[in-house]
C-alpha cells in the first residue's frame, strides 16, 4: 500500500523517496499495487507527476476524487479507481455547491428512466435524426440504432433522398422521412419538409454524417432561425392576397442534440448560441470544440474541465466534451466527468452512438443535463464492454459498441 504522501503533496519527490519507490516494487513484483488517496509523487490539485512516480494497480480516493487525477497526466497511474465515503460531510455539512462531480454507478442508476410492462412505443417517446450525406449514409443509421438501444420508441431518420436505399439496407427499425436532395446532400429547401416531423418528436438530433455543403448550412441556418412574421403573398389575381403561415420558432421545438458536422456548420453562424435557446446539447470532440472556440486543440486538452465549463456557460448550453475522460458542463458552474479512458472508442462512427444514446434518453423525458451525463457513462462502459466481447481494443467498430450496450444496462 503506497501511503507516503497525501493530497497537499507538490513535486517532486526526493531522491530517497524515489528510490524507495522503486526499490519496494522491484522487491514485490507480484503484489497489487494500491494508491491511498493517490499515488505518492503525484499532485492531486493539477496532475503533475514527479520523477519516480509507481503506477497503481488500485487506487482508493478517501471521500472524493480529486481534480488533478482526472488529467491526461495522472490517469494512467490510477489503475482502478475507487472511492470511500469517511462521513466527513454527515460532519461539516454538504457544501453550498456542489461542485464537480465523477459520474458512478450508483448515479446512472437513479437517472435512468424506468420501463413498465404496461406501456407501447408512445411511452418511451419519438427521436427525429436528421443527417446523412453521399459520403456518409451510415452515421445517422449508427445514431438512430444508438436511440433505440437506450429505450426509445420510434426513431425517424431524415435523409437526403438519394441515400435513402443505401441507408435503408442498414437498419430494419428505423423509419424515415426522405428530404429534398442537392447532389447527395440534404438541401436547402427541406426545413419546411422536416418541421411537422421534428414537432411531433421529443428530440431533434442533428449533424451525424451531415456534410459541411452550403445548401446544407443554409438549411440548418433556416431550421434554427427564429420564425417569421406572418406576410402577405400574391394568390395571382390582382386584389387576393393570402397569408403565409408563420414557421416555427426555435422555442417550439423539442430539444436538441448536435453533433459532427452539425457543429461544424453551426461554427459559420454569427451569435449561433442565441438561435438554439437553451435547450440544446453540444457534444464536440477536441476539433469541433476547436472550430467553435477559436481556440487550439491543444489549449482545450490543456483544460477539458476549465474549458467545457466556461463555454458552457458562455454560450448557455449543455457541452459535452469527448474524448477519454468525458467533461458535461452545464451553465451555473455545473460539471461531471466520466472516469473512463478506453482506446476502443477511437473509431470512427463512435460519436454517432452517442449522440443517438443522449438523444433517445432525453426523448424518454430525462433533462438534457441527465441524459447527457447518462448517455456519455453509458457509452463509456459499451465501449469496455464491446473491447471484452471483441476480444481487443483495436478491432471494436461503432457498431459492436451499440451491441455491448445491452451488457450494460445488465449490469445495472
Amino acid at each position: 500500500m503506497d501511503g507516503l504522501f497525501g493530497t497537499g503533496f507538490r513535486p517532486s519527490l526526493t531522491k530517497n523517496f524515489i528510490t524507495l519507490l522503486a526499490e519496494v516494487k522491484r522487491a514485490l513484483p507480484a503484489y497489487s499495487w494500491i494508491a491511498v488517496d493517490c499515488p505518492s509523487g503525484m499532485d492531486c490539485e493539477t496532475g503533475e507527476l514527479s520523477t519516480g512516480t509507481q503506477r497503481a494497480d488500485v487506487t482508493i480516493c478517501l471521500e472524493a476524487v480529486k481534480k488533478g487525477m482526472l488529467t491526461y497526466s495522472a490517469y494512467p497511474f490510477l489503475g482502478e479507481l475507487i472511492t470511500v465515503d469517511l462521513g466527513i460531510s454527515k460532519v461539516i455539512g454538504s457544501a453550498e455547491k456542489p461542485g464537480d462531480i465523477v459520474v458512478t454507478k450508483d448515479l446512472v442508476k437513479e437517472i435512468l428512466p424506468q420501463r413498465t410492462d404496461l406501456s407501447h412505443k408512445g411511452s418511451y417517446g419519438k427521436v427525429l435524426i436528421i443527417g446523412g450525406c453521399v459520403n456518409y449514409p451510415g452515421a445517422p443509421v449508427l445514431a438512430g440504432r444508438g436511440a433505440y438501444a437506450v429505450g426509445a420508441g420510434l426513431v425517424k431518420i431524415g435523409v437526403p433522398a438519394s441515400i435513402y436505399q443505401t441507408a435503408l439496407a442498414s437498419s430494419l427499425e428505423l423509419t424515415w422521412v426522405i428530404l429534398e436532395d442537392a447532389g447527395g446532400v440534404i438541401s436547402e429547401i427541406a426545413a419546411e419538409t422536416v418541421m411537422p416531423f421534428a414537432l411531433d418528436s421529443q428530440c431533434l438530433v442533428i449533424g451525424p454524417g451531415i456534410g459541411r455543403e452550403d445548401t446544407t448550412r443554409r438549411f440548418l441556418f433556416d431550421l434554427l432561425s427564429p420564425g417569421t412574421e406572418p406576410e402577405k403573398s400574391r394568390a395571382g389575381f390582382p386584389g387576393m392576397d393570402r397569408q403565409v403561415k408563420k414557421r416555427a420558432s426555435i422555442s417550439d421545438l423539442p430539444p436538441i442534440v448536435i453533433d459532427a458536422d452539425g457543429l461544424n456548420l453551426l461554427a459559420k453562424f454569427e451569435n449561433w448560441a442565441e438561435k438554439l435557446g437553451s435547450s440544446a446539447v453540444l457534444t464536440p470532440h477536441p476539433g469541433e470544440m476547436a472550430r467553435l472556440t477559436g481556440l487550439s486543440v491543444d489549449e482545450i486538452q490543456r483544460d477539458r474541465l476549465g474549458i467545457a465549463k466556461k463555454y458552457a456557460e458562455a454560450w448557455g448550453q449543455n457541452v459535452v466534451l469527448k474524448g477519454p475522460l468525458t467533461v458535461i458542463a452545464a451553465p451555473g458552474d455545473k460539471a461531471a466527468v466520466i472516469p473512463i479512458a478506453t482506446s476502443s472508442l477511437a473509431k470512427a462512427g463512435t460519436g454517432d452512438v452517442l449522440a443517438g444514446m443522449i438523444g433517445g434518453l432525453i426523448a424518454q423525458g430525462l433533462s438534457t443535463w441527465d441524459a447527457a451525463v447518462a448517455g456519455a457513462w453509458l457509452h463509456a462502459k459499451a465501449g469496455l464492454a464491446a473491447s471484452e466481447i471483441v476480444g481487443c481494443n483495436e478491432s471494436v467498430l461503432a457498431s459492436d459498441v451499440i451491441r455491448a450496450i445491452p451488457r450494460v444496462y445488465q449490469s445495472l
